[in-house]
């Protein structure tokens, strides 16, 4: 397949017709193997794009199917698994997010990891992942990092498992133990937001950012333009871009918003809205 052809204004730059070829290369070792096959972790963006470049490849190739797995059920950073036998159970179906306790563990290509702080300080995300990433540990190796009061479950491929377990005793200056648990063990932290109520002119792009990011109409419009906003995890550099109900913005470097509803109209006409920041 020449992605060049099949998938304009997909692929806006080299990175992602790489991602593409990644992705078909999975697709074609399922179907060459009769076997399920997958890919690494991604974050949201590629997610978001690997859903785009998937809808076009499998409508020409419908004799793969394919789903998204990070382990637990609205996992952020998630893997793609096709399969050419595959068939979804009950309400599972093509592109959907799937986390079948019925599985094979054992056929499930990550695992989950618990890191116990054996130390004094308290511990956050971002110190559990610097101590992965120093054992040489690719980003795309490792899935969610759900982090608890004194210790952390990380979902990792299945093939880094053993050298997580084997190797990370430090983190930080915090001694640290790694085993491998069952899924059920997995403890999932409660989504921290803050509830924001706002009015503002209309729901362009700019206005929701400022409303929702604490920050002024003109700073907003700025980081905009500056390509430092997204929708949905795509980049949108229109300060009239509009804003819908449900939609999640990321600012770099500061975070995401959700607009979560459209309550009303002031008598000044402005629109009410109910924003969550998500902590």
């Amino acid at each position: 397949m020449d992605l060049r052809t099949e998938l304009p204004g997909i692929l806006k730059n080299a990175e992602d017709k790489l991602f593409a070829s990644r992705l078909m290369d999975g697709i074609e070792r399922a179907l060459k193997t009769g076997r399920a096959s997958h890919t690494d972790f991604m974050d949201p963006a590629r997610r978001s794009l690997a859903e785009k470049i998937l809808e076009k490849i499998t409508h020409k190739n419908p004799e793969i199917e394919y789903y998204f797995t990070g382990g637990y059920e609205g996992a952020e950073r998630v893997i793609a698994v096709f399969s050419p036998v595959f068939s979804c159970k009950k309400k599972h179906s093509r592109g959907c997010d799937v986390s079948d306790p019925e599985s094979d563990p054992e056929n499930e290509p990550f695992v989950f990891i618990r890191i116990k702080n054996r130390g004094r300080k308290n511990l956050s995300h971002r110190d559990y992942l610097g101590a992965l990433m120093n054992l040489g540990i690719k980003r795309e190796k490792i899935g969610d990092i759900l982090v608890g009061e004194g210790f952390s479950d990380v979902v990792a491929a299945r093939e880094i498992a053993d050298y997580i377990c084997l190797n990370l005793n430090r983190v930080g200056n915090n001694s640290v133990s790694a085993d491998i648990i069952d899924r059920e063990e997995v403890i999932i932290p409660e989504q921290k937001v803050r509830e924001i109520n706002a009015t503002v002119a209309s729901l362009r792009l700019d206005c929701v950012v400022a409303a929702g990011f604490g920050l002024s109409r003109t700073k907003a419009a700025q980081l905009v333009k500056a390509g430092r906003v997204s929708v949905n995890w795509e980049e949108v550099a229109d300060n009239a871009a509009p804003v819908d109900e449900g939609d999640t913005v990321s600012l770099k470097g500061s975070g995401r918003i959700r607009l979560d509803s459209v309550t009303g109209n002031t008598k000044k006409g402005r629109t009410s809205v109910k924003i969550l920041r998500i902590l």
